[in-house]
């Protein structure tokens, strides 16, 4: 031990560490006043020295000397104190379960010494020190894996507390608010804990429970403030609240979630998480349906404001993560209600968070930064942090991703596994230079929906809210035509087949891409696959339940597909993978046979395209099979598809570029005039980057590399676009990530302002796809995307094509009928001076 700054102390902590009786001894043969004098010299140095990491070690025998000293002088209240410091101190230096309980014990008889000399403020230290040594023996436990004990020693810190309450009006300030943030975490793993205590103990748990949202809600004001930062204090003032709603007052902890609010968070999302918890705990203490309704519009409301602070798509993406999780019990509240359901906010509810990047990007509220190597480090920067490694190859995994959330960090959202700071960082650089997404583009509402669905349309809006441990536990249908709408909710089947025995759940290995495993999304992987492999009855065991579930509910209203001369499906989550044209009700149809149908990202996306001018289809611009090198295989029938389309559509100015002519820079330069645009080639589609680099492949020339990029496809104009196909392997795969934010080509040509597209749902064959691309054409005109589809589709089907071959493309966008068609000379006066 280092000296003491009197040799006198050094003398008694020396006989100390020999013999305690030594000490006792050396101490009474001390004379009072000098006795006096040591004690307090004593007292500064043990807190000196406990102040000191490398000394601290040494602290407790200095403070226990100082104790005895005092205790000499006659001065109890003093020689406790001592004791009690030398206790906090073995408390921070404790590891294993033993030390903690001896510190618990010491401080327990601390406390009862302070008890009999009348000394509250030292009675209310003593025990919630006792209170927070058992916290953490119990903490060590738990890190042991002792369960039982874990659960028995955490009844005594919650014990423990609530015999310390009876002084807290003793306390210091500095002491109420360690001992509420004591409070905040023992109340919080009890009540998590609830399920493992039995009888008597559960009872006795609930009871101290009880007194301790009685006390708090006496002796702690609403708007305490355990730290000086903001959200520490406001996560506790939540625990705080949970404490009052489901054992004290509710209206305490209301009154306690509202005081905690401050216009000051760093963290945009901080007013909404705080209105969420509030609503989650007003539900529990079962307010009244108005004043949960009340909330839930509040939230709704709120989302904007969260969205506007993200300025990067990174930002936006982890944004939508993190509303996933807050919102989806809102959402299924929405459709719960069976008196006073409001379909405006069923409406609001789905939208609310439902691909709203791509329709920020379909309202311009995006600024591009103006130095190109600054846009290129920021795009880099931005697909590291979206970046996620696939789970694996091969075409079982394919589908299964299909079917599975792609997050960003994967299914753990903590700041570890997602870099915050990265996405905080990118977003500075957005803000310097006043770029990224400006604002937010408000959702439509259900009226405007309403007005601009024609007669004979519908609109389905088919939602899976988000679920941390089950993918697909409920549905919730909202059925929107030009009369009105009609909400329904249903639970989701725990088996589809007979054969199903699959536990729901989500899952992720090595920090890959994570994988969701459903009775819905396996029948959805499984009809898949079995359609690709040809075997169309296997796939009927499938698509036959899958219509029951998302379509069938529909019947009990007196609608079936073929009510509807169109209709517009708006899917969620694995939802997205559903070949709807296959889906086959009970009489053997397929729903190709019933209707007419396109797929929307989002109802609000689907109106933006609807309330568009619709422009004069006058051009089309073909693009096959381009020169890719010895790598990739050619494409004769590819370059056939778009020769024979071409002579389909003279009433057009046609151009068709292939081979070599294919090339990347062309299709820059001429699709922004064409009125439909077709890419028959190959394509890339890289699991682990879906967001952005997905890609069409073309002739390099230029400058160009060939690889048409979903990124590149965002940033180019093609708003006058009425069709864009992609008659590419794969061109329609998409994954679904948080916010239902659909990535791939389909969304980057809809962000580019495409009003429709056309691509596959799976991997299809050269010779068949072109027989159908013609015959689509053959009547695209007329019909418009929709109707051409479905007309094709019914004609393989009629021919015995198999499933695989006349339901492997699906429309996506706003699908009616072109308003007009035009000769196209300005078109051609066009193509011939690019040619030139």
């Amino acid at each position: 031990m280092s000296c003491s700054p009197d040799p006198r102390l050094d003398d008694l902590l020396t006989v100390a560490e020999r013999s305690y009786e030594a000490l006792r001894a050396h101490i009474e043969s001390l004379p009072p006043a000098v006795g006096r004098e040591l004690a307090e010299l004593a007292a500064d140095y043990g807190q000196e020295v406990a102040h000191n990491a490398d000394r601290m070690a040494e602290a407790p025998l200095i403070l226990r000397v100082a104790g005895l000293l005092c205790l000499h002088s006659g001065e109890m209240a003093a020689a406790i104190n001592c004791n009690l410091i030398a206790c906090e101190v073995d408390k921070v230096l404790a590891e294993e379960p033993e030390a903690y309980e001896a510190v618990r014990l010491s401080c327990e008889s601390l406390g009862e010494l302070a008890r009999s000399i009348a000394q509250p403020k030292l009675v209310f230290d003593a025990l919630a020190t006792a209170a927070d040594a058992a916290y953490f023996q119990a903490g060590a436990y738990q890190q042991r894996g002792e369960r039982d004990s874990y659960h028995t020693v955490l009844r005594q810190a919650l014990a423990a507390c609530v015999r310390a309450v009876e002084f807290v009006e003793a306390a210091t300030a500095f002491r109420l608010r360690v001992f509420v943030s004591l409070i905040t975490q023992t109340v919080v793993e009890a009540m998590g804990a609830l399920g493992w205590f039995e009888g008597h103990d559960e009872v006795e748990v609930r009871e101290q429970l009880r007194t301790l949202a009685l006390a708090i809600e006496t002796y702690v004001p609403n708007d305490f403030s355990i730290s000086g930062d903001p959200a520490i204090s406001a996560e506790s003032a939540a625990r705080l609240a949970r404490l009052s709603y489901e054992y004290g007052s509710p209206d305490h902890g209301r009154g306690r979630l509202l005081a905690s609010r401050t216009d000051d968070d760093t963290d945009s999302m901080a007013p909404l998480e705080r209105l969420c918890a509030q609503y989650a705990l007003e539900r529990t203490a079962q307010r009244s349906a108005d004043q949960l309704h009340a909330l839930r519009r509040d939230a709704w409301f709120a989302i904007d404001c969260a969205r506007d602070a993200a300025l990067s798509r990174a930002a936006r993406v982890h944004t939508a993560q993190r509303l996933d999780a807050l919102l989806s019990e809102m959402i299924l509240d929405e459709f719960r209600l069976l008196v006073g359901r409001d379909v405006d906010d069923c409406f609001t509810a789905l939208e609310a968070n439902k691909s709203r990047i791509l329709l920020d990007e379909l309202d311009g509220n995006t600024v591009t930064v103006d130095d190109a190597a600054t846009a290129k480090g920021l795009l880099a920067k931005e697909s590291q942090l979206l970046h996620l490694a696939a789970q694996g190859a091969g075409k079982g995994w394919g589908e299964q991703s299909l079917v599975s959330r792609l997050p960003i960090g994967g299914l753990d959202s903590s700041p570890d596994k997602i870099d915050v700071q990265g996405i905080n960082e990118l977003d500075e650089v957005y803000r310097r230079h006043r770029a990224g997404f400006v604002g937010s583009a408000g959702i439509s509402t259900l009226p405007e929906i309403m007005d601009s669905l024609q007669p004979g349309e519908g609109l389905l809006h088919l939602h899976i809210p988000y679920d941390p441990l089950d993918p697909a536990g409920d549905l919730v249908i909202l059925l929107i035509t030009c009369e009105g709408a009609l909400p329904i909710h249903r639970a989701l089947p725990d088996r589809l087949t007979p054969d199903d025995d699959l536990r729901a759940m989500r899952m992720q290995v090595d920090g890959k891409q994570p994988v969701d495993v459903s009775p819905v999304g396996q029948a959805i992987t499984l009809a898949r696959l079995a359609i690709r492999e040809g075997h169309d009855d296997e796939a009927a065991s499938y698509l036959r339940p899958l219509y029951d579930i998302l379509l069938g509910p529909l019947a009990d209203y007196g609608r079936t597909p073929d009510t509807f001369s169109r209709l517009i499906i708006v899917p969620h989550g694995p939802l997205h993978a559903v070949p709807f044209a296959a889906l086959q009700a009970e009489d053997g149809r397929f729903v190709a046979q019933m209707v007419a149908h396109t797929v929307a990202p989002s109802a609000s996306v689907w109106h933006r395209l609807r309330k568009r001018p619709a422009a004069t289809v006058s051009s089309f611009a073909g693009f096959a099979d381009p020169r890719l090198g010895s790598r990739w295989a050619a494409l004769p029938d590819a370059r056939r598809e778009v020769t024979e389309i071409a002579g389909l559509l003279s009433a057009l100015a046609v151009q068709t570029h292939t081979g070599a002519e294919a090339t990347e820079t062309r299709f820059r330069e001429l699709a922004p005039a064409q009125s439909i645009l077709h890419l028959a080639t190959h394509g890339e589609f890289p699991q682990e980057d879906a967001i952005d680099l997905h890609r069409a492949l073309l002739t390099p020339a230029d400058g160009h590399d060939g690889r048409l990029h979903a990124e590149e496809v965002r940033g180019m104009d093609l708003s006058g676009t009425a069709l864009a196909t992609l008659s590419i392997c794969d061109g329609g795969l998409a994954r679904f990530g948080p916010g239902d934010e659909q990535f791939g080509l389909i969304s980057a040509f809809l962000a580019a302002g495409a009003r429709n597209v056309l691509g596959p749902l799976w991997e299809v064959d050269d010779v068949r796809t072109a027989r159908l691309m013609v015959e689509f054409y053959r009547h695209l005109l007329d019909l418009g995307p929709a109707g051409a589809l479905q007309k094709a589709s019914t004609a393989f089907m009629m021919a015995g094509e198999q499933i695989r071959d006349w339901a492997g493309f699906a429309v996506f966008g706003d699908g009616q009928p072109f308003s007009a068609v035009g000769s196209g000379s300005d078109h051609r006066r066009l193509a011939a001076e690019m040619r030139v």
